[in-house]
C-alpha cells in the first residue's frame, strides 16, 4: 500500500506564537529533548522510569548522572 506524501514517522507540530502566552517561553521538540531540560534543571540524584520506557530515556538520565530506578505497571 504506498502512503500518501508528508506521511512518515516524524510530524511537525505548527503552532502560531500566539498561542503561548509567554513570548519567553521555551519551544522543544521531543519527549527526550524535555525530560533533559527538567533533568538539568531540577538536578533530580534519582528519577523514576517504567520498565517498558524506551532506551532512549534511560540514555538521557545516564547523561546527567541521574541514577533510575525501575518499576512495573503491575505492581510486580
Amino acid at each position: 500500500m504506498d502512503r500518501p506524501d508528508g506521511i512518515g514517522g516524524y510530524f511537525e507540530l505548527e503552532l502560531s506564537r500566539r498561542r503561548f502566552p509567554r513570548s519567553d517561553a521555551l519551544l522543544l521538540n521531543t519527549g527526550r529533548s524535555c525530560f533533559e531540560y527538567v533533568l538539568r534543571s531540577r538536578r533530580p540524584r534519582r528519577v523514576f522510569l517504567p520498565r517498558y520506557t524506551c532506551s532512549a530515556m534511560y540514555e538521557t538520565a545516564a547523561r546527567v548522572d541521574a541514577e533510575v530506578a525501575q518499576y512495573s505497571i503491575d505492581g510486580r
